[in-house]
C-alpha cells in the first residue's frame, strides 16, 4: 500500500508539474523500485532486516534513476552522433570504421550532456 500511495503522488507530481519535477519523480518511482527488489529478498517474518533493505534498497534505486535521467540525455547524443558519422561516410561511399563512429558517438553524446538544460528545461 506504502508503494501504490508513493507511486500515485510521483504520477500527480508529473501529471501537474510537468517538466519542473520531472527528475524528482524519477527519484520517486526509483525509490519504489529498488524498495520493494531489495526488502523481496526476506521473509515476511524478517521485519527489520527488510526494513533496512527497503530503505538501502530505495536509496540505491533513486539514485540510478536519477542518473537515467542523464545517461539517457548522452545516450541520445551519442546516437545523433553516431548517425551523423555514418551519414558522412556512406555519402563518400565508404564503409565507416569502428574508431570513427565511436569519436563521432563521442562527439554526439559530449555536447547533448552539456546542452541538456537548454533544451529538455
Amino acid at each position: 500500500m506504502p508503494a501504490a500511495a508513493l507511486l500515485l503522488l510521483g504520477g500527480i507530481v508529473v501529471c501537474f508539474f510537468g517538466r519542473k519535477m520531472f527528475r524528482t519523480s524519477l527519484a520517486i518511482v526509483g525509490f519504489v523500485l529498488g524498495a520493494a527488489a531489495a526488502s523481496s529478498v526476506f521473509g515476511v517474518s524478517d521485519r527489520m532486516p527488510m526494513l533496512v533493505a527497503g530503505i538501502a534498497g530505495g536509496l540505491i534505486g533513486a539514485v540510478i534513476l536519477y542518473a537515467a535521467y542523464y545517461i539517457g540525455v548522452a545516450l541520445v547524443g551519442a546516437g545523433f552522433g553516431a548517425v551523423a558519422g555514418t551519414v558522412a561516410f556512406s555519402v563518400a561511399d565508404r564503409e565507416p570504421p569502428v574508431v570513427a563512429v565511436v569519436l563521432f558517438a563521442i562527439a554526439g553524446a559530449v555536447p547533448a550532456t552539456y546542452l541538456q538544460r537548454h533544451f529538455l528545461n
